[in-house]
């Protein structure tokens, strides 16, 4: 008996292991235009605090059409080792994508249904800022011609044991007009 629990644990465990994206998520996972975020997978995290979330930065408040913006994206969370993320930034009255992402080192450029997606292609590594816990992305977006945009993001802050278990997910999203 106490054998065939442990495989049972251990199949558990196996399967929990590989529906882990460390790779970065299938497209479509930034819980913006009613989508999953990645808390279909990650969960169990310790509690958030007001010390924990996700900013980005970079944005005007008014987008000038053909524009490259350089975006600063960071997780905070005290208990993270490493972290992902995947945004889109779509068209805010049809849902198209807009614009362009330019990957940098450790990123992907991802297509699912007509939309452009970014991800992580590799975990991040958590640094310490105080007694703060800290991943950081720089996402590279060349605006298209659209008047207004919905960014959506999901970002995990996870504990590096190469399981969804004790992860926290971040949500964000974001609408800015063009000039």
């Amino acid at each position: 008996m106490i054998n065939r629990v442990a495989l049972i644990a251990a199949g558990l465990l196996t399967s929990f292991t590989v529906s882990a994206f460390p790779e970065g998520a299938e497209p479509g996972y930034t819980g913006g235009w009613e989508q999953p975020d990645c808390s279909a997978c990650h969960f169990a995290g310790p509690p958030q605090s007001e010390r924990s979330g996700v900013e980005l930065a970079g944005l005007a408040q008014q987008l000038v059409p053909g524009n490259t913006y350089q975006l600063e994206l960071t997780v905070r969370d005290p208990e993270q080792r490493v972290g992902g993320f995947q945004i889109a930034i779509r068209n805010a009255g049809t849902g198209a994508p807009s614009g362009q992402f330019e990957p940098q080192s450790g990123q992907q450029r991802l297509e699912a249904e007509g939309i452009t997606y970014l991800s992580h292609s590799e975990p991040a590594e958590a640094s310490a800022d105080g007694d703060q816990q800290r991943t950081r992305w720089y996402i590279h977006w060349k605006a298209g011609a659209d008047q207004a945009v919905e960014i959506s993001v999901a970002a995990v802050a996870a504990d590096a044991d190469a399981s969804p278990l004790g992860d926290n997910v971040y949500t964000l999203s974001r609408k800015i007009t063009a000039d």
